[in-house]
């Protein structure tokens, strides 16, 4: 079944809808981006980081790659061993990630693009990361930082990606304290002032 959430911020509910086995090449995809949808039209480790982080910091998501801005299916040719590299790749990315991501919440698919008579396409697939939104997000941890030293952070805008500040993260770990407090967790503590937001 679609995956459901309500969101924090407005309590409106969310469905990412089940993927399809195959995908048509040049179709377009009846979707646009916006805060939980993104497409990139090609693989970039360091985009991935970014925007896999956003999801976790905001209300999860799916990323495609290998489709155009214009939502239009190109895919990408990825043999399975290649495949094998990047489900890795990804799982690296995870673990770089501070607190520790549960792996359960990402979730990897390479559906096969195929031609206009379901026929395979030069061995192209998309890439399909959905990231599913943390309940205990805002109550336990606050906020994920893509590096061990806790200086970088990223949140969906819209159809963007934005920076989390010092200040946003200071509140949200704020608040997620209140929670770990009374459940008598271990609080906490505020990372160093990233270099740039000092005052």
């Amino acid at each position: 079944p679609p995956v459901q959430y309500t969101s924090p911020s407005n309590h409106t509910p969310v469905v990412f809808t089940p993927l399809e086995t195959t995908y048509t090449h040049h179709t377009t995809i009846q979707v646009e981006e916006n805060n939980v949808t993104e497409f990139k039209k090609s693989l970039h480790s360091h985009e991935l980081s970014r925007l896999m982080n956003a999801f976790l910091n905001s209300n999860g998501g799916r990323l495609f790659i290998g489709v155009t801005d214009a939502q239009q299916v190109l895919g990408f040719r990825v043999t399975a061993a290649r495949r094998d590299k990047i489900r890795l790749q990804i799982d690296q990315i995870l673990a770089s990630f501070t607190p520790q991501v549960d792996a359960t919440l990402c979730e990897i698919a390479f559906p096969a693009v195929v031609d206009v008579l379901g026929r395979p396409k030069d061995d192209r697939h998309l890439l399909v990361i959905t990231i599913h939104r943390d309940d205990y997000l805002h109550h336990l941890c606050g906020v994920y930082f893509t590096d061990k030293e806790r200086q970088v952070s990223w949140q969906r805008a819209g159809a963007s990606v934005r920076r989390m500040d010092y200040s946003l993260v200071m509140r949200r770990i704020a608040i997620a304290n209140q929670t770990r407090y009374l459940w008598g967790l271990p609080l906490i503590t505020l990372p160093p002032v990233p270099e740039g937001q000092r005052e």
